[in-house]
């Protein structure tokens, strides 16, 4: 497995894991902050490069705690990622990078903003990783709100449980001059993880197991959409006046 590939898996997977401890300290908004927020750019986020699979029954999963378990079970893991993965970018090539930030926009705009889709100074870091640069932004907007997709794609809970459509995001939202930060939200749809501080959805559909994912690519890709749609919901709570 390439190195690319095997870090593509296993950050995931770890994240996964290691999820029970929370996200970084959210930022609260403040009335008087948001009130001079007009305009927002919401920035589009990258496409993944492989949609997630993880089934917390799988053996492997047990190992992927230690260093020496990583490798075994990431290359499970990849194969059924990259069977996913292929199957939904066959005809939605961008699932996220679309419907993620225009759920939100449609949201901020319901409740007052003036928000707007813009294209963000994303790099590639080694391992594979997208980063924004922040001191590039080059927006007019008052505000300028930052969605990073943790984790996209499908978890079970157990070998005999439903698999979830799951979409994870960290979103900050940062003022006039690009340094002041706003606001910072954790939210999930799907599967849910332990910890505080993250604003949670419950899935719409779910599959019965990996087979039925493969087998409607069209209701597959629909789900994730529902749950950028559910995401784009809580951020857009969030942020309300």
């Amino acid at each position: 497995m390439s190195r690319f590939l095997r870090l593509t898996v296993l950050m995931p997977i770890l994240f996964l894991t290691s999820a029970c401890v929370g996200p970084l300290p959210r930022i609260e908004t403040s009335p008087t902050a948001l009130a001079n927020i007009r305009t927002i750019a919401v920035i589009r986020p990258p496409e993944p490069d492989l949609y997630t699979v993880i089934n917390f029954g799988n053996a492997g999963m047990a190992a992927v705690a230690g260093v020496l378990g990583g490798a075994a079970a990431g290359g499970v893991q990849v194969n059924m990622m990259a069977q996913v993965t292929q199957n939904l970018k066959h005809e939605n090539p961008s699932i996220i990078s679309q419907a993620l930030p225009e759920s939100i926009t449609q949201e901020l705009n319901k409740r007052g903003y003036e928000a707007r889709i813009e294209d963000g100074p994303w790099e590639r870091q080694e391992g594979g990783a997208f980063q924004l640069q922040w001191d590039k932004i080059d927006s007019s907007a008052d505000g300028v709100l930052v969605v990073i997709p943790t984790i996209v794609g499908f978890v079970a809970k157990g070998l005999t449980a439903d698999y979830m459509p799951t979409v994870i995001a960290g979103v900050t939202l940062v003022g006039k001059n690009r340094n002041d930060k706003l606001y910072r939200g954790f939210h999930s749809s799907g599967w849910i993880p332990s910890g505080d501080g993250w604003r949670r959805s419950e899935p719409k559909i779910t599959f019965p197991n990996f087979d039925s994912i493969l087998a409607d690519q069209q209701k597959a890709a629909a789900s994730l959409r529902a749950g950028a749609a559910s995401v784009a919901i809580t951020v857009a709570e969030d942020l309300k006046r």
